[in-house]
């Protein structure tokens, strides 16, 4: 992944050095779109006016306007324009201070220098690709977590995250709502008492396998003694290496649609025998009848 001809903007106040960089940058396979100005003002006119740069080979010893000043002001204008200072001092002062006012990179003028220059924009362009696709994904991780963040907040399920031994690390408002205790108080709460109805260790063991289960009903008791059904299920998180980090547990209420299950029953219970008694009944009339006839 790379930039497709970038575009590179070259201040510089010496035109033999100008045309330097311009022959070696002709020589590299680097296909590119060339742009020189031998001042800063001319720099920052350009960056204004047509902000369409990729990057900036900017001369630390400009006149007038140093090459610092033009670094700070390029990022005020372009925070993420990557720009390489070009100096002929090779003071270690001087090349922390332009890393700190901002610069990608820095090339001494000695030697060969010129030589470096392409090898310098091509690794840089590649350095400028690489942070922005790990902002992006920063961008979409926040995204990411606000959106599950919204979720946990707002869902109507309760949302209780364990670690793998089954210790409450987190728990959402629904949680609090339908047991009763608060956010800090089921941080230290022994799940396996809260979902009593199967057994406490059972449950554990249950959370600590590495099988996730969906639509178990349990039975629970509130902060308030209060017994309540609930429909569960639960799910494990894993890293990359396929090792379990944590489990997520998601229950709803269920306490009303399961009375009335259970009302339903004992109307269906209760019909049932009044057929039966209705049935005895009608059959000892039926019996008494044909006593009767019998008899006449």
């Amino acid at each position: 992944m790379q930039i497709q001809n970038p575009r590179i903007l070259l201040v510089e106040d010496d035109l033999i050095q100008a045309k330097l960089i311009k022959r070696v940058l002709d020589k590299s396979n680097l296909q590119y779109f060339f742009t020189h100005v031998s001042s800063g003002e001319e720099c920052l006119d350009l960056i204004k006016n047509e902000n369409e740069f990729d990057i900036v080979l900017l001369d630390y010893s400009l006149p007038e306007m140093d090459g610092l000043s033009v670094l700070r002001s390029l990022k005020k204008i372009r925070p993420d324009l990557p720009v390489i200072v070009i100096t002929a001092h090779g003071s270690e002062d001087i090349a922390v201070q332009i890393m700190k006012e901002g610069a990608f990179d820095y090339v001494i003028k000695k030697d060969n220098y010129v030589e470096r220059i392409p090898y310098v924009i091509k690794e840089n362009l590649q350095r400028l690709l690489f942070e922005q696709e790990k902002a992006k994904l920063e961008s979409q991780l926040r995204e990411s977590e606000e959106r599950y963040r919204n979720l946990f907040e707002t869902s109507l399920d309760g949302i209780i995250i364990l670690d793998p031994e089954a210790r409450i690390l987190s728990a959402n408002p629904a949680s609090s709502k339908i047991t009763g205790y608060s956010r800090d108080e089921l941080s230290n709460i022994d799940l396996g008492d809260l979902f009593h109805s199967c057994g406490g260790e059972k449950f554990q063991e249950m959370i600590k396998s590495n099988t996730s289960k969906r639509d178990l009903e349990f039975e629970i008791v509130t902060k308030n003694q209060e017994k309540k059904f609930v429909l569960a299920s639960f799910s494990h998180i894993k890293n990359d290496r396929g090792e379990t980090i944590g489990v997520g547990l998601v229950f709803k209420d269920i306490t009303e649609r399961k009375l009335a299950e259970q009302r339903i029953e004992e109307l269906l219970k209760e019909t049932k025998e009044k057929s039966n008694e209705l049935e005895r009944v009608n059959k000892m009339l039926e019996n008494y009848i044909t006593g009767r006839r019998t008899q006449v």
